[in-house]
């Protein structure tokens, strides 16, 4: 094939890294996300779009490997000495990855082996000592193919799955753990546990190396044939039970990631064949010659400079496709002029390069439109302490489940009137009126809350312990008779003793529910997100922060002025005085709703994936957030004591 096939070759890395680049420069862009929102999210392969963004350039970094391989042998070099060349080349990848992803990622990234540049880095090497001492041929390769995802499944399996390894830490979190720990942590990420572990990318990098050895010996067609073979053991296999799953890296994907790869790569061979089709390859050689640096650059150029400026995750989807375009091209011009100098740099390949990067996101866009089926509604239970909570903690959430259509069930565990109140104002009633036109915003109502009517602060004393496991067991009863799919609770971070009694009871019920391995269970912030109770680390921080990061929802300013309106609504909660509370119930002032949002409302939601805790001490870093006395003047150390009587009594 020669010469002309290796000019194909870099059109074809080209292609997979603008495929990648465009993918992130619109996710880093958009309010929406191609890895989570539909129709770039495909729901039926729990995939970001149809074809993955990193797996086509790893499929041509396997090819590569290849190329290097024939290059190296063909100056006489002895396998040891390929193996220490092919170390000091990707080796390369490896150091650089660690300045690279601490600046844009953090350090923890890096550990988790979770980043592109490392994990290719490492998996050439290793895939160079497999071709060393295999030779690239299918009946070789596609056992050990199967056999490495076998094994990356059933090591998933064993540690729980992705980043859940039991016994060693998979994210950086030196406290509690041994320098031995850290270090065997390290190599489980590297070996299975990260998004790129060489079991994950090894096989990858050898579907690539079969196909390149076909086209060098001019069997094309058997590459054609190979891919559609591969494509339909995904589809068999996933009708059958073995389901595609690209976020839990199930064993049928590796079959569909080959497969597809392996399409791409035969349709960009067969344009190549095509006169006149110069049009697409010259613009994408440029990206495939400076693909590293490239790769590394639009990531610190642009995307680091819209986190800076706080423009990341702002604009809508069509500026955005516009925006990742202009960028894309601007990355080719750049290129182009460096590689060829201004006057020879030839202006009609930038709009060719334009119009590439708009068919990259037309395909994604209308793939993912085409194959996803209607996604089926969700059942979401929220358990919240007080009136006001579901629209300071959850509003935009709720805003937009709501408007998917998704069943929501919100749980309210106080009545809205302290003891230490004047219960004959009628704040019950008063807080309720106030809830259900916080809700009607969203066409929520009545039916959507389930009222427990609690006494407002320190609920759970009231309770005791005997009471407080006759709770439990009812909501374990609630969640087992709802079903949901997904639970929402506070976060447990010592802001109010209500907020940390529910997420203790609604956590232990979970544990206790007949559902708990089937439903997903996360926590929003609300104290800490609003700074009350410093000195709360700016940051954030609490324990296993890193493993379990905080997710800011993504909101459009229409999302962020309803939450702000459903807030608003709450005018007993008033602060600072201004309010009047027949008047502005009704029809609120402009000094009130200041007032009233001014306070509670500070940014779109924060939610992760609920932590482990240990309900006798502190949940933040050095006891950071932690005051002797809760709101409502009760002690932390009291609500230690009975959250440890309670946890005896269940599991006595």
């Amino acid at each position: 094939m020669g010469l002309k096939r290796l000019e194909w070759l870099d059109s074809f890395r080209g292609m997979a890294l603008l495929y990648m680049v465009i993918c992130h420069l619109f996710n880093y862009f958009s309010i929406n996300s191609i890895y989570k929102t539909s129709p770039y999210y495909i729901y039926e392969l729990n995939s970001a779009t149809l074809f993955p963004p990193p797996y086509l350039f790893l499929f041509v970094s396997g090819m590569s490997v290849f190329l290097l391989r024939r290059k190296l042998l063909s100056i006489g070099l002895k396998p040891v000495q390929i193996i220490r060349g092919v170390i000091r080349r990707y080796g390369f990848y490896v150091l650089l990855s660690l300045p690279f992803t601490t600046i844009m990622f953090g350090f923890n990234t890096y550990f988790q082996w979770e980043e592109a540049i490392q994990g290719i880095g490492m998996a050439a090497i290793f895939t160079m000592i497999i071709l060393l001492f295999v030779k690239p041929k299918l009946r070789y390769y596609l056992p050990i193919i199967v056999l490495f995802y076998i094994l990356l499944n059933l090591l998933l399996g064993i540690s729980g799955g992705i980043g859940t390894f039991n016994e060693f830490p998979v994210d950086f979190d030196i406290e509690g753990y041994s320098i031995t720990q850290l270090i065997i942590g390290t190599l489980v990420n590297l070996l299975f546990g990260g998004w790129f572990s060489l079991l994950t990318l090894i096989p990858i990098m050898l579907g690539g190396i079969i196909f390149l050895k076909n086209f060098l010996d001019n069997e094309y067609r058997k590459n054609t044939t190979l891919s559609l073979l591969f494509l339909l053991s995904a589809v068999v296999l996933h009708l059958i039970g073995f389901e595609i799953d690209y976020y839990n890296r199930s064993f049928s994907l590796i079959f569909l990631i080959i497969g597809e790869c392996g399409l791409v790569c035969s349709v960009m061979y067969y344009l190549s064949e095509i006169k006149g089709m110069k049009f697409f390859s010259k613009p994408l050689s440029v990206y495939g010659r400076f693909s590293l640096w490239i790769y590394v650059g639009h990531f610190l150029l642009i995307v680091k400079t819209f986190q800076i400026m706080g423009w990341a995750d702002t604009l809508t989807d069509g500026v955005s496709w516009l925006l990742a375009i202009f960028f894309a091209t601007l990355i080719y011009i750049l290129g182009g002029i460096y590689m060829n100098g201004v006057r020879s740099w030839i202006p009609r390949h930038a709009l060719n390069l334009s119009i590439i990067s708009f068919l990259i996101l037309s395909s994604i866009f209308l793939s993912g439109s085409a194959f996803i089926p209607e996604q089926p509604q969700k059942k979401i239970l929220v358990f919240t302490a007080h009136h006001d909570d579901e629209s300071c903690g959850l509003g935009g959430f709720l805003i937009k489940n709501a408007r998917e259509s998704n069943k929501i069930k919100i749980i309210l565990f106080t009545d809205g009137s302290p003891e230490e109140y004047d219960k004959d104002y009628g704040w019950t009633e008063i807080r309720n009126r106030e809830l259900l036109s916080a809700l009607s915003l969203i066409d929520l109502t009545e039916d959507n809350i389930i009222f427990l009517d609690y006494d407002d602060l320190g609920f759970i004393f009231d309770l005791g312990p005997n009471g407080t496991v006759e709770l439990i067991e009812n909501i374990t009863s609630l969640i087992n008779n709802e079903n949901p799919d997904e639970i929402y609770v506070h976060a447990y971070e010592h802001g109010h003793l209500d907020h940390d009694s529910v997420n203790f009871i609604v956590v232990k019920a979970f544990q206790r529910s007949d559902m708990r391995d089937k439903i997903k269970i996360y926590e929003f912030l609300e104290y800490n997100a609003l700074s009350w109770n410093k000195p709360i680390p700016s940051e954030l921080d609490v324990i296993n922060n890193n493993r379990y990061p905080l997710i800011t929802l993504n909101m459009t300013e229409e999302e962020k002025t309803l939450k702000m309106m459903m807030i608003s609504k709450h005018v007993s909660q008033d602060v600072n005085g201004v309010c009047n509370l027949e008047k502005d119930s009704e029809n609120i002032s402009r000094e009130c709703y200041s007032s009233v949002v001014g306070h509670y409302y500070k940014g779109p939601d924060l939610i992760r994936e609920l932590p482990p805790y240990n309900y006798q001490e502190s949940p933040c870093v050095n006891d950071s957030c932690r005051y002797a006395f809760s709101i409502g003047d009760q002690k932390w150390s009291d609500f230690y004591n009975l959250t440890k009587e309670v946890e005896t009594l269940l599991s006595g």
